[in-house]
């Protein structure tokens, strides 16, 4: 569950993520070896499977024409690559210890306010639905409007009947608590 926009760092570009670039191969993928050889590669923990399954999602990713509303320049493939690096370790973790066949695993993250997320964040996003991640994102404002980053035909938007522009994480974290007690006291 992320009550936020990041779920990734969104860093700024430094010489070393130029890296990356030495890492393309003509076709526009990335060399998934060459990248684990990376001063920024921080998967390396994890078991040579997890690390390869991650990689070649993101070359997937890139290569895409079904998912995203445009098509990206190299900068933006570096940086989205960057994100894919930079994930949150419980995300990572989420794939690292879910069997795809038995248990799908969920990302929910909720907008407070009219809070929206940055297009770094939806460009991720895609990323996430390519590894075979089902999230939800709830927006009571109804002002974040992924359909400009990503296609419609990828994802089910359900609109609500009331907007809530000042709907608070906790104030609905507070409605859950009392509504499970007043089950459990029966």
């Amino acid at each position: 569950m992320f009550n936020g926009i990041y779920f990734s760092e969104d860093v700024k570009f430094t010489d070393d993520m130029y890296q990356i670039m030495f890492c393309q191969l003509s076709d526009g993928t990335f060399d998934i070896e060459a990248i684990k050889k990376l001063p920024i590669y921080k998967f390396s923990k994890y078991s040579e499977d997890v690390q390869n399954f991650l990689l070649k999602k993101f070359n997937e990713t890139i290569t895409s024409k079904e998912l995203y509303n445009k098509s990206f320049n190299k900068e933006e493939v570096l940086r989205l690559l960057v994100l894919v690096l930079g994930l949150n370790e419980s995300i990572v973790r989420l794939v690292d210890n879910f069997d795809f066949t038995a248990a799908i695993p969920k990302i929910v993250i909720y907008l407070e306010d009219e809070n929206t997320m940055p297009e770094s964040m939806q460009i991720l996003l895609g990323y996430l639905h390519i590894i075979g991640i089902d999230i939800v994102i709830f927006n009571p404002s109804g002002l974040f409007n992924i359909n400009n980053v990503i296609k419609s035909t990828a994802l089910n938007n359900f609109r609500l009947d009331v907007m809530k522009y000042d709907s608070k994480y906790n104030n609905l974290m507070n409605l859950k608590q009392g509504v499970f007690s007043r089950f459990l006291r029966w």
